[in-house]
């Protein structure tokens, strides 16, 4: 069995998700990052894709691990299915008009 990554793409999606866990814990972002001693801003960065060299997705990686990496994917997994539906719903709704 191949250990790979799993297919996080970068943005809205995957911030919210790290922001609600943080918020579940009675923490956020910002103290976060400044008990873990990351920027915010390069972690924000990187969470949205803004920062996306070798550096920006260790740091993503890193943030992700450091947040709970099962956690992460099975919210992120909700997430993406969730708005797949939407976008499925609508595009049968304009459909049907």
């Amino acid at each position: 069995m191949t250990d790979k990554p799993f297919p996080y793409q970068p943005g809205v999606i995957l911030y919210d998700i790290i922001i609600g866990l943080l918020r579940a814990r009675g923490t956020t972002f910002a103290a976060w990052c400044k008990e873990l001693q990351i920027g915010e801003s390069s972690a924000r960065n990187a969470l949205y894709g803004q920062s996306s060299g070798s550096r920006g997705q260790e740091l993503r990686d890193n943030v992700i691990e450091r947040a709970g990496r099962d956690l992460v994917e099975r919210a992120y997994f909700e997430r993406v299915n969730q708005h797949a539906c939407n976008v499925a719903k609508a595009m049968q709704s304009r459909r049907a008009s």
